[in-house]
């Protein structure tokens, strides 16, 4: 098959990976792409006076180029309508369409899909002004000792927060309501806390009946570390780190995700006629009474997918294949159905499991000196990195690479999070130690690069 994958982060470097192992794969392309995503693909020849945001034009060249199937990284393009547009050029895609993709795009929207199908989530109000929303908060506050402010519409993981006093929800409405999140916080819901343990579950959600390996997928449970420095210290990010599986979880967690969240939440879907197919993220706290949702989102996470491509050894192009109805080669649907059959492990449900479930691994995020805010970053001084890093490597210890640049042949880092280390091994502490001396080795030329020291430590 010639695959076309949408993206250009870590999470597209690490699905990159994955989908190039692939027994159906002929040729992956990406766009927009990446230096380091270079190294496994090649890039869709879209002309560079059209935007990242064009997506019309994309689907124009992806057809031109006998694209066979689409698979999409990011939750803008899709909330933005890639999918649809996709399908109307008569081209398969893996990724929800717009409507569907509302569960990430308006927290309000998959409240109130979670209130119909009774999925378990926090207790919930809506705010539509800052006035509003600072006086059902302090009333929230005053109630009950708590309270979570979450935008409604995409805010790349830094518009979620927890307040426990007036002066945190004031915080918490300077960012809501700053310029660059007011578009965003246009829907704010105020959100009960919830006390618990915070996972996620990810799994491939497809609306083919007669898919080999039922509706759904799941590739399993995992951790990630939201803020900033140790500890659980610092401001909110997009994620600084994780590992899988879960140790701590309950032997029935997957079982219980699929009967109170996952299959409720198909039929809620069905009812509306949104057909979803792509990855699915469940965001969970696992509390004292089970799994409660606070977040869906309609892709992977990132780093979590960097740490799950390296956990088992199933083909993820022919579970998706198989998810869109494709049976494109014979020797497909024998994998679906040897796939299907494999062993089950703990955390897992549906009989779908890889060859390797005792396999564990971290990911811990390199990022630039001011991230998240960015601040600083204007005097650093991109540090060139080795074109190794980002090369196949071994199937213990990959690098994947996020904000970077390519100059005179030369690979830069850039601002954010920059690059993933991830490494495998039978236990966590041989998983934690080959990706901290991988970070230890890059930081003695990258000087400038922070880090969280405590990933996946103590479980």
């Amino acid at each position: 098959m010639r695959v076309l994958l949408i993206g250009s982060g870590g999470r597209e470097h690490a699905l990159a990976w994955k989908l190039k192992q692939s027994k159906l794969i002929a040729k992956l392309y990406t766009w927009p792409g990446s230096p380091s995503i270079d190294f496994l693909s090649e890039r869709l020849s879209v002309p560079q006076s059209i935007s990242k945001s064009d997506y019309l034009s994309v689907a124009r060249v992806a057809h031109e180029a006998e694209i066979d199937l689409v698979v999409c990284g990011p939750e803008t393009a899709l909330a933005q309508g890639l999918a649809n547009i996709m399908i109307d050029y008569g081209i398969p895609t893996f990724g929800p369409i717009k409507e569907a993709a509302e569960l990430e795009s308006s927290k309000a929207f998959a409240k109130e899909i979670m209130r119909e199908g009774g999925i378990p989530t926090a207790d919930f109000e809506l705010a539509t002004s800052e006035d509003s929303c600072r006086e059902k908060a302090f009333k929230a506050l005053q109630e009950k000792g708590a309270v979570v402010l979450k935008a409604s519409g995409l805010a790349a993981g830094k518009g979620v927060f927890v307040c426990r006093s007036k002066d945190d929800i004031e915080n918490g409405l300077s960012r809501l309501y700053s310029p660059a999140m007011k578009e965003a916080s246009e829907t704010v819901v105020i959100d009960d806390l919830l006390v618990g343990r915070e996972c996620s579950y990810f799994a491939l959600l497809g609306t083919n009946p007669k898919s080999a390996s039922g509706r759904i997928t799941p590739l399993g449970f995992a951790v990630d570390y939201k803020r900033l420095k140790d500890q659980d210290e610092g401001p909110n990010t997009g994620g600084m780190g994780g590992y899988c599986p879960v140790p701590w979880l309950p032997d029935n967690a997957a079982d219980l995700v699929h009967e109170k969240i996952l299959e409720p939440l198909l039929k809620v879907l069905d009812k509306r006629n949104l057909p979803y197919c792509g990855f699915i993220y469940v965001g969970i706290m696992w509390c004292s009474g089970g799994p409660r949702v606070f977040e869906f989102n309609v892709r992977l996470g990132d780093p979590e997918t960097q740490s799950l491509v390296l956990r088992d050894h199933l083909d993820w192009l022919a579970i998706i294949a198989d998810k869109l109805g494709l049976r494109p080669y014979p020797h497909l649907a024998p994998k679906i159905q040897a796939i299907s059959g494999s062993q089950r492990s703990p955390n897992s449900s549906s009989g779908v499991e890889d060859a390797i479930s005792a396999r564990k691994v971290v990911s811990v995020v390199m990022a630039s000196r001011g991230y998240p805010y960015g601040e600083g970053d204007e005097n650093i001084t991109p540090q060139t990195l080795p074109a190794a890093l980002f090369e196949a490597g071994s199937s213990d210890i990959k690098v994947f690479g996020a904000s970077l640049v390519k100059e005179g042949g030369r690979i830069l880092t850039g601002k954010g999070r920059v690059l993933t280390v991830t490494g495998a091994g039978e236990t966590f502490a041989d998983a934690r130690s080959r990706a901290y001396e991988k970070v230890k080795d890059i930081s003695r030329s990258w000087t400038d690069a922070q880090w969280r020291s405590d990933i996946a430590q103590n479980l």
